[in-house]
């Protein structure tokens, strides 16, 4: 017997530093195993349990991530004066609805 938990490689955004990214993910990364973002950093996967997603503070989306995936999707640019030199902005990640 086993209990098959699905993940939607798609919605998955790694946060690094307190930023969350995209990836375009073949597989679920194992412990350690480099990831590479969108933006082109580059950090080893790490798991942790949902629930303490907000004891590490707002993650803020990369703008950079945002660029790339919307071009690559065929998707117009980002709206608004998001700051290039950054990439990055205080946009919290969406979150499921009913989630805490």
């Amino acid at each position: 017997m086993t209990a098959l938990i699905y993940v939607d490689l798609a919605h998955l955004h790694p946060i690094v530093d307190g930023v969350w990214h995209r990836a375009w993910l073949g597989h679920l990364p194992v412990p350690g195993e480099v990831v590479v973002m969108l933006c082109d950093v580059q950090a080893p996967a790490a798991y942790d349990d949902y629930g303490r997603r907000d004891t590490h503070g707002v993650a803020r989306q990369c703008w950079r991530c945002e660029e790339v995936y919307r071009a690559e999707m065929g998707f117009a640019p980002p709206p608004g004066d998001y700051p290039h030199a950054s990439g990055v902005r205080s946009v919290p990640h969406p979150r499921p609805r009913g989630s805490a």
